[in-house]
């Protein structure tokens, strides 16, 4: 029986194993920030965790194009703790088990963590490859998105030095204007968003020019240009989903 180890490309899905692997409820994210700062050893990164528990690795250049923009990569890596009724599963401690059903990856009874788990495991991957050709790469795992943004709003300001953010995710959180209001001197802002399809991710980009439009503006085009799906697409709680997506 395959495993979500098994799927491609096994770095991302290996990197969102050790993920579920990790409880982290919002404002418990203890044992996944440990496991960040081991992968970053182990692989040689630059990192640093800030005051407020933020994770940042730090990646420079392939030989030669030391003179691109600097891309910041950024995911949260705290998730909603839901269960069913009838699943015995303390958040706190146990990990996510994880299934592959008819093509889709779901949590066995919980929510799954691909929001935004998945994203910090793509940035994990990036990270790590030693092939990929690129510019400096600097990768931002936040704290407590889900619950009260506390990780993008006391961000220390300078502390990111690239030109463009990438958040990896699959709608627009208030977390990308948060992070921009917290000193990021970015010129382009771009927002990867994806589904589940055949096991596998569907990517599509969308990037603004921030010279251009205003915070505010930002926020209402992304939010327009994004489109409706949050961790249902994962096979995570859909009730308790689609009662997150309704407007405030």
């Amino acid at each position: 029986m395959s495993t979500i180890k098994d799927l491609e490309p096994k770095e991302l899905w290996n990197n969102f194993y050790s993920l579920t692997q990790c409880p982290r409820p919002s404002k418990h994210e203890e044992i996944v920030r440990a496991m960040l700062v081991d992968f970053a050893e182990k692989n040689n990164i630059e990192h640093e965790v800030d005051a407020i528990g933020n994770i940042i690795m730090r990646k420079p250049a392939t030989p030669g194009m030391e003179n691109r923009r600097g891309v910041i990569l950024q995911a949260h890596v705290d998730m909603v703790p839901q269960k069913n009724n009838d699943k015995v599963h303390d958040f706190i401690k146990d990990p996510i088990t994880t299934v592959i059903k008819e093509d889709w990856v779901w949590a066995d009874g919980t929510t799954l963590g691909a929001d935004n788990g998945i994203g910090a495991a793509a940035a994990m991957t990036v990270l790590a490859s030693k092939t990929l050709q690129h510019g400096p790469v600097e990768a931002l795992f936040t704290i407590d998105e889900e619950t009260g943004m506390t990780g993008a709003e006391n961000l220390k300001e300078g502390i990111m030095k690239g030109d463009l953010l990438l958040e990896i995710l699959h709608l627009l959180k208030r977390q990308s204007i948060f992070l921009i209001q917290r000193g990021l001197k970015l010129d382009h802002l771009a927002l990867l968003t994806f589904k589940s399809i055949d096991r596998g991710l569907k990517l599509r980009l969308l990037s603004f020019e921030l010279t251009s439009l205003s915070l505010k503006r930002v926020y209402l085009r992304l939010r327009r240009g994004v489109g409706k799906g949050r961790g249902e697409q994962y096979g995570t709680d859909r009730k308790h989903e689609q009662q997150r997506q309704k407007p405030a």
